[in-house]
């Protein structure tokens, strides 16, 4: 499929550029957010490989300093779905508004619900339409800082990383008995209310992509693939 062949170009950073794809073949593209490695560089290969390729107002996409908007992004994708032949869509942008909102947004379950059902629903209401789609996995990162995630990050970061890395070691009962005493010691002492507030947040993030994988069985897209950051099972 030419789609494929011009995502492989961005995959792979393969130099061969696939043929040509018609002329009457558009893409519409929502990227995760502005940067130029999400958002132009695509935009230009893809238009190296042929194809007529649309992208919503820069006002609607997340950047270092605003969340983007996923209902007025919603709402460009269907006022141009009968438009073109294939939309390849970050999910987080339509469902939390962008890469670093999907870490640090407080939005109610009910809401990201609502938004990932609204998507699933688009391809029934656009059958002809071909949906590429790709998701995130909440990463657990080692150090790291507001805004890029949570503002608690700055202080608690490398503690967080390595209870994840212990409790996965815990759930896998690879844990040896000092690494249980130090696990037990970063429990006492990253504050409870954020531990509450990381666990409520990933399990968020589980629900959206679950109910994703749902809509893949129930052909709610053409092709879905997940970008996924440094992960821990325990999270």
């Amino acid at each position: 499929m030419k789609l494929k062949k011009a995502l492989s170009v961005l995959a792979l950073g393969l130099v061969m550029i696939p043929t040509l794809a018609s002329a009457k073949e558009k893409i519409l593209f929502i990227p995760i957010d502005n940067r130029p490695v999400c958002l132009s560089y695509t935009v230009d290969t893809l238009k190296a490989a042929g194809w007529d390729i649309e992208t919503p107002p820069d006002e609607y996409i997340a950047s270092y300093n605003r969340v983007g908007d996923p209902d007025k992004l919603y709402k460009w994708l269907e006022d141009n779905a009968l438009l073109a032949t294939d939309a390849v869509i970050s999910t987080d942008s339509l469902i939390y508004g962008g890469l670093v909102p999907s870490r640090t947004h407080n939005l109610d379950p009910k809401v990201l619900e609502d938004r990932t059902q609204r998507l699933l629903n688009f391809k029934k209401k656009y059958d002809c339409l071909r949906i590429y789609a790709y998701d995130t996995v909440m990463r657990s990162p080692h150090a790291s800082s507001a805004p890029v995630e949570p503002a608690y990050y700055a202080q608690w970061g490398p503690q967080i990383f390595r209870m994840g890395e212990l409790k996965d070691k815990q759930e896998m009962k690879q844990i040896t008995k000092k690494e249980s005493m130090e696990l037990t010691e970063l429990i006492k002492t990253i504050p409870a209310d954020i531990q509450t507030d990381l666990y409520t947040r990933r399990n968020k993030n589980v629900k959206v992509t679950e109910q994703l994988l749902a809509g893949v069985k129930n052909n709610a897209f053409d092709y879905f693939s997940f970008r996924q950051g440094r992960y821990r099972s325990a999270f």
